[in-house]
């Protein structure tokens, strides 16, 4: 009886060892968001209605849910808005063929999915919002160079695109 009660326990723990590594393959591309680990710092400079400031600008990211995602924290100072935080999550969904972001911030209660493809050596990708009643769509691209990397939120005006916020990292 008492092997039994062994084996019918020794069964049920390979079982559930056999359970936490199902789950689909972590995508190769994935180890393409290793470049923009780190901690960066930089200025930002910010466009809203037509007016232009700048100010401070820091990302801290490493990878995240088994090398899975991109976390990054982000902090920024908006001149007369005060400071602003950020989380993105970032990783490549290999059944669409596509990146796809998650963006969360202190701004406000809501979260931006974006998905896209990269464009030579910048990810490109784009998402809806909506904030107090209206939608916005957005688009955020990045791109790293080394000990650089450069980062562009855009809104859709019309039929083109205008940049909300510019900025340039270096590795720190």
């Amino acid at each position: 009886m008492k092997l039994k009660t062994i084996l019918v326990a020794c069964a049920a723990l390979f079982s559930l060892g056999a359970q936490a590594q199902m789950g689909e393959p972590i995508p190769d591309e994935c180890k393409q968001l290793e470049a923009m680990t780190g901690t960066w710092t930089g200025k930002a400079k910010y466009s809203f209605m037509g007016e232009e400031t700048e100010g401070p600008a820091s990302i801290t990211a490493k990878m995240s849910l088994n090398g899975r995602y991109l976390e990054g924290h982000h902090d920024y100072e908006v001149p007369d808005m005060g400071k602003h935080f950020g989380l993105q999550m970032m990783t490549f969904d290999k059944a669409k063929g596509e990146w796809l972001s998650y963006w969360f911030d202190s701004a406000g209660a809501g979260a931006l999915e974006m998905r896209g493809k990269k464009e030579g050596d910048w990810y490109v990708l784009t998402g809806k919002y909506t904030a107090e009643g209206m939608e916005m769509e957005m688009r955020y691209r990045a791109k790293v160079s080394g000990s650089a990397m450069s980062m562009i939120l855009e809104m859709k005006m019309g039929d083109a695109w205008s940049p909300m916020m510019t900025i340039e990292y270096k590795k720190s």
